[in-house]
């Protein structure tokens, strides 16, 4: 199955090449579960939502909860469901939940902790584009006018080396 490329040339070579690297550079895009795709209608008819259940050790684990007056059972342990902290995933209805924890992942809340923090992206994008803005750009200080007289007193000097035998061109 392997071709014979001896005879190609290297623009051929180059180009098989740069389709290999492309196809190894696409991203390999998160998809939910199987079983969770297929049942589609029971999240939007059945008032169920997806959990993800972060685990103590790290790992996550997905879910298919309905939630009973804004509460979540999950084997013994009952965590917060209430419709600040649902949000979506493709049309999902979708709710990140860490083990050690009993309210879930909110946005508010942690959009106000990055406010009091300081690490909002949208500042950080604000502060890089005015350090590029006011960086210090190393300033020529020649102009046309100043390339033509270097030019002029050069070849001047060559033509006066000429003239007395100094330099023979």
């Amino acid at each position: 199955m392997e071709e014979d490329t001896t005879e190609l040339g290297i623009n051929e070579k180059l180009n098989k090449l740069i389709e290999y690297m492309e196809k190894e550079k696409d991203e390999k895009k998160f998809k939910l579960p199987l079983k969770y795709r297929l049942q589609k209608m029971l999240f939007t008819r059945k008032q169920y939502v997806l959990l993800m259940l972060i685990r103590n050790n790290g790992s996550v684990i997905f879910k298919k909860v309905k939630p009973e007056d804004n509460t979540v059972k999950i084997k013994d342990t009952i965590y917060d469901a209430s419709a600040n902290y649902v949000l979506r995933y493709k049309r999902y209805p979708l709710i990140i939940q860490p083990e050690w924890n009993m309210k879930p992942f909110s946005i508010a809340d942690d959009f106000k902790k990055a406010t009091d923090e300081g690490t909002l992206t949208s500042t950080e994008k604000v502060i890089i584009a005015k350090m590029e803005k006011d960086q210090i750009k190393p300033k020529w200080g020649g102009s046309i006018k100043t390339l033509l007289i270097i030019g002029a007193i050069i070849i001047g000097a060559l033509y006066a080396l000429n003239y007395f035998g100094i330099l023979k061109l």
